[in-house]
């Protein structure tokens, strides 16, 4: 595996570190428009080892502290959609909510703060019309 990162790759580590969005770094460089397909370029370049290392080394050049990391989780986390407008050639940003993007910063502000989500537990009807399980309903309906 190369230990070099590729022009384009290169590209991708200046905008995320300057921007903080994987998406956003994708579209500028990479040769694309579809906001999906630079989300799945972000992610594999996150996960990347060489790019990794990249932006590691930028964020302790930079002197990247915990109030400029909280800054970009909060931005995140108030993330807006953003579509490409052909006739104008540009990207915009829509006043919808992007939740995949603010789920992905709210999924990295949990595993910062090391919060585990409660267990899982199993819901039983209550004795809706004498029926306790999803077994039952199944019974009553005929569909064994």
């Amino acid at each position: 595996m190369a230990k070099r990162l590729t022009k384009k790759e290169a590209v991708f580590c200046d905008e995320y570190i300057e921007t903080g969005n994987g998406t956003k770094s994708a579209l500028k460089a990479y040769n694309t428009t579809d906001p999906r397909t630079a989300g799945k370029i972000a992610n594999t370049n996150l996960n990347k080892n060489k790019i990794q290392t990249k932006i590691a080394q930028a964020l302790g050049k930079h002197k990247i502290d915990e109030n400029t990391i909280a800054k970009k989780i909060a931005g995140g986390l108030e993330a807006r959609r953003v579509v490409f407008n052909p006739v104008f050639k540009s990207f915009e940003e829509l006043e919808f909510p992007d939740y995949a993007t603010q789920h992905k910063y709210l999924t990295t502000l949990v595993e910062i703060l090391g919060v585990k989500a409660p267990d899982k537990h199993e819901h039983k009807f209550a004795g809706v019309l004498g029926i306790d399980s999803v077994e039952a309903i199944r019974d009553r309906l005929g569909m064994v």
